[in-house]
């Protein structure tokens, strides 16, 4: 227990030195290049939201064009994260992006898509207020699905990487693959995998 409080309090305090430790290692531009609409999606969900309930990119916020407009902006951002994991994968498949730093980067997703599931998850719970918001809460959900499952890709390559060279075992290997499609257990399993 007293593991736990002391690792709890003093790794927030290890973060910048963290950070500035292994930024040069992974190389952000060259290694993660292809994650880049994976990391940048839920906020990109939120700025769009913005545009609509402000109407910054369409004259009329309510009318049903500027819904669709917005679905359709959603739709295509996540194809081209999809896009952008397989490629990043078969990237990490042929010796082309070093596979031993795959738990770090993975860890690094999940850590900067943090901010935006708590915000996520907060809009969520103000749209259960009324039952004529509720149809936005489980937008929300279905939209923090698909970020999960782009990050998650992300986390089972990291893991099946590590099974292949030895570091892990099968069994290690299924289960944090699971966990990497699991909301909150992803970031905690990214971590473990990570250390």
């Amino acid at each position: 227990n007293y593991g736990i409080i002391y690792y709890t309090v003093t790794f927030p305090q290890k973060l910048p030195h963290f950070f500035k430790k292994h930024l040069e290692e992974i190389n952000p531009i060259k290694k993660i290049i292809w994650l880049l609409r994976t990391i940048l999606y839920p906020y990109s969900m939120l700025f769009f939201l913005y545009c609509v309930l402000t109407g910054s990119f369409w004259d009329d916020s309510t009318s049903s064009a500027a819904m669709i407009n917005f679905l359709i902006s959603l739709s295509v951002l996540f194809l081209l994260a999809v896009a952008g994991n397989i490629i990043f994968i078969l990237r990490s498949r042929t010796g082309k992006c070093n596979t031993g730093k795959l738990p770090l980067i993975n860890m690094l997703v999940k850590l900067i898509h943090v901010p935006a599931y708590i915000l996520i998850f907060a809009l969520s719970l103000l749209c259960m207020i009324t039952i004529f918001t509720m149809a936005f809460s489980i937008f929300f959900l279905f939209f923090d699905c698909l970020t999960i499952f782009l990050s998650g890709m992300t986390g089972l390559t990291a893991v099946i990487a590590l099974s292949r060279s030895g570091k892990c075992t099968k069994k290690f290997m299924f289960f944090h693959g699971i966990l990497q499609f699991l909301f909150v257990a992803d970031v905690i399993s990214a971590i473990i995998i990570y250390r």
